[in-house]
């Protein structure tokens, strides 16, 4: 009988094989799920999980500081470059490690 650590290495194992897979495929992730089939959620869930963080939960470090890189107004035309044409809301969303959520608003 397989142990509990042995199965979650099994299962470890396949999906960094998986992921290796995903990368070398050039598909969107749907596509690549649908050829592997497996869901699109278990394909986020183990590629978070297979991402080994920056730093240990909890620390406190100098890199986690605040930093405040100022106000971008709607005339930079940096900003309006980098939207897409006709996009008066643009949201950006990062999954960071240790379940850390950065959501960036435009509009």
């Amino acid at each position: 009988m397989m142990t509990l650590s042995a199965r979650q290495e099994g299962l470890e194992s396949a999906w960094r094989q998986r992921l290796t897979r995903f990368a070398q495929s050039g598909l969107t992730i749907k596509a690549f799920c649908q050829q592997e089939s497996v869901s699109v959620w278990s394909f986020y869930h183990w590629r978070r999980r297979m991402q080994e963080p920056a730093a240990p939960c909890g620390t406190d470090t100098a890199a986690a500081a605040f930093v405040d890189l100022g106000a971008v107004t709607s005339a930079s035309p940096r900003v309006e470059a980098a939207a897409p044409a006709g996009a008066a809301n643009l949201t950006v969303r990062l999954d960071l490690p240790c379940g850390v959520v950065l959501t960036i608003a435009r509009g």
